[in-house]
């Protein structure tokens, strides 16, 4: 019989220990003050901030500001928990536009530092100076001279918990983790001024910039990633995306140069990475990493920031369409990039329906109107040699449906439609059905759908799968199309989708529904408009064609192409 004395019994902590645990969540070395403290001075409106830190930020750690500074009453309120003056209601949880909203910052600090807290608004003669150490407690709040704004003053951080101050690194390592965090959040407001001075030694010193954020971006990333990298600006769906992504020769060995912003919080998403790494899948050797300084703005109320103490993290409402829209912006900017003869048009799009239509303009939507293929790894760009040697090189596009090519001292007349049809069937057939890549939309098209057209999607949905055709029932008689086959970015969605809703799929078999549906993708096929095609296109072409399983030293294989040697050139020529 356990003894009831031996049981632990539940208290109340006391305020400085339960301060200390906070701490522990929010102030993990210098640098987590710097990033507490800095998120203050954005969130107060400041243009020019001066960080000043002495030895690593471990004997002093200053950040001064030009904001709109703290009521000289509200000075003890900012040394206590959970007082802030960014949030007032439930509701603003919902949808929360500061850096800093938990209130933990100051008070946390305090715990593991002498902290001093000086700070004028612009109504008062002077300013007011409040005081706080872990171990003498809170002084009076005296006048002080300043300007209009605050600078807060940590000293002796962590002498009060020796066992975390044991963990902190060397003094240069833990410089170069407050000079990174100070770079992040000056890559996050062009238009405010950050100085970063260490030991009387400026480090950074960058200006604010209206228009040319380039220089900004140079002048804290390198000059050199600037000239190189590819500068995109995306825009649909309520969401824009824009900034600089670097690859090839700025391909990284780590990840230490990777700048993602939401709303100008810096954050880190699982799920963005993972679109990011996709769209630049095939461009970087093995090991290497992509350098990118990266903006997505969109609605306050479409994310959750408020999902770890760093705010770090992030949760999206529409994850997926997040997702899918940064794929395919990147995706798009890289393939202007390396073809900058592309095409681009905004497509219209129409709502379906049995009885109902109506038209709605995608503005923002960007899309080939040629189409586009890729090599067998889905997602990965096709390397292709300088010859196609089997089928010949190009020598001649008649009109825009043929091709000659020559191989040796014979000619392939080859009908471009066929191929692309012969190409698009061992995609959709089993055979080579891992080589279908999928294309999302910058922006998920709705349709409306009747009863039973909502029941034949439900019934072939993994099939649909299969074929890098993606979509989701987003409400009663609704349906979001979100990605659509690589091989068919140029065909009209709307009636691609209307031919599948269309068959009738009852009492067929999972083959026979299966042969319907490549026979629908093979048809839509046939209806994208031959484009102008250039060398390099037909290289990649042929290429395909050479992938496919075709016996290419065939002398014949109509109607994909037909073979002309010279003797039967000449006899056309000279035939009376």
């Amino acid at each position: 019989m356990s003894n009831s004395s031996a049981i632990p019994r539940i208290k109340t902590l006391s305020s400085s220990l339960a301060n200390q645990i906070a701490a522990g969540e929010v102030i993990e070395r210098p640098a987590s003050v710097v990033k507490e403290l800095l998120e203050n001075s954005l969130d107060a409106g400041a243009k020019h901030i001066v960080v000043k830190v002495e030895k690593a930020g471990t004997q002093l750690i200053s950040v001064s500001d030009d904001g709109h500074g703290i009521h000289p009453e509200d000075l003890q309120l900012a040394l206590q928990r959970h007082a802030t003056a960014k949030l007032s209601s439930q509701s603003d949880l919902t949808a929360i536009r500061s850096l800093g909203f938990r209130g933990e910052a100051l008070p946390s600090i305090s715990s593991v530092a002498a902290l001093s807290l000086t700070s004028r608004i612009a109504d008062k003669e002077h300013a007011s100076i409040l005081s706080f150490d872990p171990d003498s407690g809170l002084s009076d709040f005296m006048p002080a001279a300043h300007a209009v704004g605050t600078t807060v003053e940590v000293r002796n951080l962590f002498h009060n918990t020796p066992a975390r101050k044991k963990f902190l690194r060397s003094e240069r390592t833990e410089f170069l983790h407050i000079q990174e965090m100070t770079r992040c959040l000056a890559l996050s407001r062009f238009n405010i001024t950050f100085s970063l001075i260490h030991n009387n030694h400026k480090v950074i010193n960058c200006r604010a910039v209206a228009e040319n954020k380039a220089s900004r971006v140079g002048s804290l990333l390198g000059q050199s990633f600037i000239n190189s990298a590819i500068e995109l600006n995306h825009s649909a769906g309520g969401m824009h995306f824009w900034g600089w992504l670097g690859t090839g020769e700025l391909g990284r060995s780590s990840t230490d140069r990777q700048y993602l912003y939401l709303n100008g919080r810096m954050i880190r998403d699982k799920r963005l990475n993972h679109a990011i790494r996709l769209a630049c899948e095939g461009l970087l050797e093995l090991g290497r990493f992509p350098t990118y300084v990266l903006y997505l703005e969109m609605d306050a109320g479409a994310a959750d920031v408020n999902v770890h103490p760093s705010k770090h993290e992030v949760r999206f409402h529409q994850a997926r369409d997040v997702h899918d829209f940064v794929y395919a912006a990147l995706s798009r900017s890289l393939q202007l990039s390396q073809n900058p003869n592309n095409r681009i048009k905004a497509e219209t799009y129409v709502t379906i329906g049995d009885g109902y239509s109506s038209q709605s303009q995608m503005n923002n939507i960007v899309s080939d109107p040629r189409p586009a293929y890729v090599g067998k790894v889905p997602g990965r760009g096709t390397s292709l040699p300088a010859d196609s040697l089997a089928l010949g090189r190009m020598r001649l596009q008649i009109e825009e449906g043929f091709v000659i090519t020559q191989r040796g001292k014979e000619f392939l007349l080859i009908n471009v439609k066929a191929a692309q049809k012969h190409i698009a069937f061992q995609r959709f057939s089993s055979a080579q059905q891992e080589s279908i890549s999928l294309r999302p939309l910058l922006v998920p098209i709705s349709y409306e759908i009747s009863t039973r057209q909502e029941n034949s999607l439900l019934q072939i949905s993994s099939l649909l799968e299969e074929f890098a055709l993606q979509f989701e029932l987003s409400g009663p008689g609704l349906c979001r199309v979100r990605a659509i086959p690589n091989i068919l970015t140029a065909t009209d969605i709307a009636s691609l989708l209307e031919d599948i809703l269309n068959l009738q799929i009852s009492k067929k078999s999972e083959h026979e529904i299966k042969d319907a549906l490549i026979a629908v993708m093979l048809s839509h096929v046939s209806d994208i408009p031959n484009p102008n095609m250039d060398e390099e296109d037909v290289k990649s072409l042929l290429r395909q064609l050479e992938n496919s399983g075709l016996d290419t030293s065939l002398k014949r294989r109509p109607p994909i192409w037909s073979t002309l040697d010279t003797d039967m050139l000449d006899r056309l020529v000279n035939a009376d």
